[in-house]
């Protein structure tokens, strides 16, 4: 049975935790032209999805990704884009889809539905729930990779990756040179 925690407005959690629970995750092939949205508002996902049945998460798993997904926001910058490619579905009793929560990993951006704001999910988690179903999760090899980028995200002057060759200072742009950092 799904039973929503009153005064939070994220996504559903199930009380109590059965030991098999309908929760998904969903990968849609990094080829297919982005998109705003991995899942439609009528709860039908966009074309291009590589793993046609889904990876069921064990009840563990979904502990874990619920506290993932009630993280509050972080102050941080937001990124120009939004091109999810993973989700994670919440099925009720009937198979039918009430909730997920999408993630664009290249941006650290998620959605979710219903809507929940304040959610900033913790990416990392994220991305170690997508290893262990051997599910890709951005251009991110590790979900050590994963929390570079959140922490490039939230600080980008104190986190920018260092370079170990020289590149010089960047033609067009005075006063430039990345391997000051």
């Amino acid at each position: 049975m799904l039973v929503t925690a009153s005064g939070f407005a994220g996504i559903p959690y199930l009380t109590p935790l059965p030991e098999k629970l309908d929760v998904s995750s969903w990968v849609v092939d990094f080829l297919v032209s982005p998109s705003e949205e991995l899942i439609r508002e009528d709860m039908t996902f966009v074309n291009g999805v590589i793993n046609k049945d889904g990876a069921l998460l064990s009840a563990q798993q979904v502990k874990r990704l619920l506290k993932a997904e009630a993280r509050r926001r972080a102050p941080r910058g937001v990124a120009g884009c939004y091109s999810p490619h993973n989700a994670f579905v919440f099925y009720n009793a009937e198979k039918k889809p009430v909730a997920f929560l999408e993630i664009c990993f290249d941006c650290i951006g998620s959605r979710t539905v219903p809507e929940d704001a304040q959610c900033d999910p913790d990416f990392y988690a994220l991305a170690v729930l997508c290893s262990e179903l051997k599910l890709p999760y951005g251009r991110h090899r590790t979900p050590k990779e994963v929390q570079a980028a959140f922490d490039f995200a939230v600080n980008p002057s104190k986190n920018a990756p260092k370079s170990k060759r020289k590149h010089g200072p960047i033609p067009g742009i005075p006063g430039f040179d990345p391997d000051s950092r």
